[in-house]
C-alpha cells in the first residue's frame, strides 16, 4: 500500500493558497456528491453527508474524523458555464496536482500507483472530464512522492504550523489565516454554506433545498446511476420517447406516406454530434436504413454469413457493422430503420434477435454481486470467433506497421469500416476486446424501429412478434400540418443535442428495479397495477389474446418511466392509468382479430354499471377514461378507450375485426 509523502501534502496545501478558497472547495465536494458527469440543465440530488465526510477528512486535523449520517439532500442544478469555476475566481488558476493531492491527502493507494493513476481516479470521481481540467486547471507537472507509511494529523499540524496555518483548533482554513467550523457541518461552516451566500455562484450553480422535480419538473433527477434521462415534456415526439425508453424495439404502423420511416431519420438528426454528422445534411451518422426485402427467409441478410467463395470468410452485413458502430460511441442513440419490415415474415429473418432481445439484463460489476444499472448486456448476436479472424488477418496500419495478433475493439470498428482512423472515439471504449473475446451482443443504445403497411401485399404479424415490440399507429394526421415541416430534419446545436441523446436511456429491463427506483410507489404498483390486467384477461378468457407476464413486465416499466417525468398533479392512479392506456394500444389490442363468434359472449357481463354482451364492449368499460388536452393544429392521438370504439364499428359493420384498419 501507498500514501503520499507528508512533503508532497503540504507543499500542495502551500500551492492552492493564492487560487482555492473554502467556496472553491465546497463546490468541489458538489461536484463529487452528484456522483454522474456533469450535464447542464439537469437536476442532481447530491448526499450532503457525502459532502461533509469529504471535507471532515481534508480540513479536520484530528486523528478521529466526524462521521455524517444525516440523510439530507440537496438538489443542484449546474448551468452551460459550470466548468469555467475555477478559472474566474481569482488571478491565478489552481494546479490540478495540488488539488488532487489534498483532495486525497489520506487516500491508501495499491503499490504500483503513478501520477497518471492520481489524475485518472480525481477526474472519474469528481466529474471533470479531461478536456474540462486542461481548461480549467494549471496543468504544469508536480512531483508527487509515495511512501510505505501514512503520516499522522498530529505531525501535519506541526508541518502546517511551521509555514503560519492557524492550527490552535484541529479545523483549518483553505487559506493559511484562518480557523473554522467543523466543515462538514454545513450549516455553520463557510465551505457550502457560503455557496449560499455568494450570488456569483447562480452563474454556475442552483442549491436548491427542496426536489427539483417537484418545484419545477421536467427532468428526473440523478441519484446513483451514470445514466440521466432528460424529459422533453409536450413534444409530440415524447409518445416515441416513452416507448423507447420501455423497450428499444418499435413497429411503427400504418398506411403508406404517413412519415413513418421520417419520424426514424427525424430522431437520429435531433440526437447526432457534430463527429457523427454528414457534410450534406441528408443521412446522420447514428441512422441506418435497411430494406427489408421479400425473399427473406432467413437472417443472413442481417447477420452475415460465411462463405468460401471469393472473398472467403465471414461476411460481416451492413446491420452488423453498424451495431460495431454503436459500440464505439456508447452515449449516442443509434437507430436502424429496417423499412417495410413485414414485407417478409418477420419471424423467419429476425428470429435470433427477437430471442436476444428476451435477453436483455443490468450485469453484475466484475469481481462483485453488485448490479451494474449503468449497463444492459444481451445475449451474443455474432460469434467471437468471427471477429478473430479479422484480427488475425495479415493487415497494416495508416504509418505500414502490422495490427497486434489480436486488435481492439476499435481496430476491428476501422477494419469493417475501412478507416485509417476515428479520432473521436473515447479511449477506454476504443481498447476493449470485447468483439474478439465476447463476440457481439446488442449494444444498449441501439434501437431498432420496423416500419410497416397493412395492407394485402405484406404478411401479417404474429402473436409472438407483437407481444415483444411496441406498437404505434400512424394515422397521419391532418394533411395541411405538411406545410412548414419540410425543414425539420436538419442538425441541432450541442446543447440540443445532448438532450436528445439523455432522452433515449432505458433505465429499466424488469419491474423489480422500477419499484427499486420508486420504492415509495411499490405498493402502489403491487396492488394496482397487476389487478388492471388480471381484469383484462378476464375479458380476453377462452380467445388466444390473453397476456401474460411479459406485458406486466412493460406496463410496469412503463409506469416507471411514466414516473420518471411526472408532471405536477399527476398521482399514481394517473400514471398507471396513462401506463394502461398506452399498453392496450401498443401489445393488447394489436394481437386481437375475430368475427362476432369470437367476441360474442353467452352471458352479458355488468361492468362499471353497465351491460356487456360482447368482449370488445368489456374492454372498452376496462380501459382508462383519458383525456387529451389537444391545442389547434395539433393531431389528436387516439386513445384505447378510441381505438377501441373502432374496432367495435368494424365488427358491426363487417361481422369481422382487428385492430389493423
Amino acid at each position: 500500500m501507498k500514501y503520499f509523502s507528508i512533503e508532497t501534502v503540504v507543499n500542495a496545501y502551500k500551492g492552492f493558497q493564492d487560487s482555492m478558497t473554502n467556496k472553491s472547495w465546497g463546490y468541489l465536494a458538489l461536484l463529487k456528491g452528484c456522483n454522474d458527469s456533469i450535464r447542464p440543465l439537469v437536476p442532481y440530488e447530491v448526499n450532503m453527508d457525502v459532502v461533509s465526510n469529504f471535507l471532515e477528512g481534508i480540513f479536520n486535523l484530528s486523528q478521529t474524523k466526524r462521521q455524517y449520517d444525516g440523510g439530507r439532500s440537496l438538489y443542484v442544478v449546474f448551468s452551460r458555464k459550470w466548468e469555467h469555476y475555477f478559472n474566474d475566481q481569482g488571478r491565478y488558476s489552481p494546479n490540478i496536482y495540488d488539488v488532487a493531492v489534498w483532495a486525497y491527502r489520506r487516500k491508501v493507494f495499491p503499490d504500483d500507483i503513478t501520477e497518471e493513476k492520481v489524475l485518472d481516479d480525481f477526474a472519474i470521481e469528481f466529474n471533470i472530464p479531461f478536456s474540462v481540467i486542461e481548461e480549467s486547471f494549471n496543468t504544469q507537472h508536480k512531483n508527487i512522492a509515495f511512501t510505505n507509511v501514512l503520516y499522522s494529523e498530529q505531525t501535519l499540524k506541526s508541518e502546517l504550523g511551521s509555514i503560519g496555518v492557524d492550527v490552535s483548533r484541529n479545523n483549518i482554513d483553505a487559506k493559511k489565516g484562518g480557523v473554522v467550523a467543523s466543515p462538514g457541518e454545513i450549516s455553520r461552516g463557510p465551505f457550502v454554506q457560503t455557496l449560499y451566500a455568494g450570488l456569483d455562484i447562480t452563474d454556475y450553480v442552483l442549491i436548491l433545498q427542496s426536489n427539483y422535480n417537484t418545484l419545477y419538473g421536467g427532468n428526473t433527477v440523478s441519484s446513483g446511476s451514470k445514466k440521466t434521462i432528460t424529459s422533453l415534456g409536450d413534444s409530440p415526439l415524447q409518445p416515441f420517447i416513452t416507448a423507447i425508453q420501455t423497450k428499444p424495439f418499435l413497429l411503427l404502423a400504418g398506411i403508406s406516406g404517413t412519415g413513418k420511416s421520417r419520424i426514424v431519420r427525424e430522431l437520429a438528426f435531433k440526437s447526432c454530434p457534430e463527429y457523427l454528422q454528414d457534410k450534406d445534411g441528408t443521412t446522420p451518422g447514428n441512422y441506418c436504413m435497411i430494406e427489408v426485402k421479400p425473399n427473406w427467409h432467413d437472417s443472413t441478410e442481417l447477420l452475415g454469413y460465411y462463405s468460401r467463395l471469393g472473398n472467403a470468410g465471414y461476411q460481416f452485413k451492413k446491420f452488423v457493422k453498424f451495431l460495431v458502430k454503436a459500440k464505439m460511441f456508447p452515449e449516442v442513440p443509434f437507430f436502424v430503420c429496417l423499412d417495410e419490415m413485414n414485407l417478409a415474415p418477420v419471424e423467419h429473418y429476425f428470429a435470433e434477435m427477437l430471442s436476444i432481445m428476451e435477453t436483455r439484463k443490468h450485469p453484475k460489476k466484475e469481481g462483485t454481486d453488485e448490479v451494474n444499472m449503468d449497463v444492459i448486456k444481451t445475449g451474443v448476436i455474432v460469434d467471437a470467433q468471427h471477429f478473430r479472424e479479422i484480427s488475425t488477418l495479415r493487415t497494416r496500419d495508416a504509418q505500414g506497421m502490422p495490427y497486434p495478433h489480436i486488435l481492439t475493439d476499435h481496430d476491428i470498428y476501422l477494419r469493417l469500416f475501412g478507416l485509417d482512423e476515428d479520432e473521436n472515439i473515447d479511449g477506454e471504449v476504443g481498447k476493449r476486446t470485447d468483439l474478439t473475446t465476447e463476440g457481439l451482443t446488442l449494444p444498449d443504445n441501439v434501437i431498432i424501429i420496423g416500419t410497416v403497411n397493412m395492407d394485402d401485399t405484406t404478411h401479417q404479424f404474429s402473436r409472438k412478434v407483437i407481444d415483444r415490440a411496441m406498437t404505434i399507429e400512424m394515422n397521419g394526421g391532418k394533411l395541411s400540418n405538411m406545410f412548414g415541416g419540410s425543414y425539420d430534419l436538419e442538425y441541432l446545436q450541442k446543447e440540443e443535442q445532448e438532450k436528445w441523446q439523455n432522452s433515449f436511456r432505458q433505465l429499466y429491463v424488469n419491474a423489480d428495479e422500477v419499484m427499486d427506483a420508486h420504492p415509495d410507489k411499490k405498493k402502489d404498483i403491487i396492488e394496482k397495477v397487476p389487478v388492471k390486467l388480471e381484469k383484462i384477461n378476464t375479458a380476453l378468457k377462452g380467445t388466444p389474446f390473453e397476456v401474460s407476464y411479459r406485458v406486466l413486465n412493460e406496463l410496469t416499466i412503463m409506469v416507471g418511466v411514466l414516473l420518471d417525468s411526472k408532471k405536477e398533479g399527476e398521482d399514481i392512479d394517473d400514471i398507471i392509468n396513462q401506463a394502461l392506456d398506452r399498453i392496450l394500444l401498443m401489445k393488447i389490442l394489436p394481437r386481437i382479430e375475430g368475427d362476432s363468434d369470437m367476441f360474442n359472449l353467452k352471458d352479458a357481463v355488468n361492468i362499471n354499471e353497465k351491460t356487456c354482451h360482447n368482449r370488445l364492449e368489456w374492454l372498452y368499460e376496462l380501459a382508462p377514461d383519458i383525456k387529451h388536452e389537444e391545442q389547434e393544429g395539433d393531431d389528436h392521438q387516439q386513445t384505447a378507450r378510441e381505438k377501441i370504439k373502432e374496432m367495435m364499428n368494424r365488427l358491426e359493420n363487417q361481422e369481422f375485426t382487428r385492430f389493423w384498419p
